[in-house]
């Protein structure tokens, strides 16, 4: 992580402060990658915010971008890495629990209560740029082939 953001990382931000979740910013920064609209994107990933599934909403929604990406499926369990995207998304967890204590929407946010969407705004820089980490590793990986 070398401190310069990623267009998605830029992407995430901006659509979190013009009042976006933050699943959905997250998720909408990769609209493009998943070839689905905006729109799609923001329905995709309603129900990730506020820790629906215990788990971080942007932590979900990059399950979804490496299951889709990796797999090409939507899992039906967001929460769950599946066949390729398992690995590169556990290591993203990891690093991500390294990071802010917990994959848990509740604990993150409670690490800091006075600041709720400061807090959230890092947790969108630092997944995105993760994930861009990890996608750009693979596309190395790949074309080394």
């Amino acid at each position: 992580m070398d401190g310069m953001k990623t267009s998605h990382e830029k992407k995430a931000i901006e659509y979190f402060q013009q009042g976006l979740g933050c699943a959905q910013a997250l998720l909408c920064a990769y609209a493009d990658e998943l070839s689905v609209s905006h729109n799609t994107a923001v329905s995709m990933s309603q129900g990730y915010a506020a820790g629906t599934y215990q788990v971080c909403g942007p932590v979900m929604a990059m399950h979804v971008v490496l299951n889709r990406i990796l797999n090409g499926t939507y899992s039906e369990r967001p929460y769950i890495l599946e066949g390729k995207a398992l690995k590169p998304g556990t290591l993203i967890d990891l690093e991500f629990e390294k990071k802010f204590g917990s994959l848990t929407c509740r604990e993150v946010r409670e690490s800091t209560p006075e600041q709720k969407e400061p807090i959230c705004l890092q947790v969108i820089a630092v997944v995105a740029e993760l994930l861009d980490e990890a996608l750009s590793h693979l596309e190395d990986t790949i074309s080394d082939h």
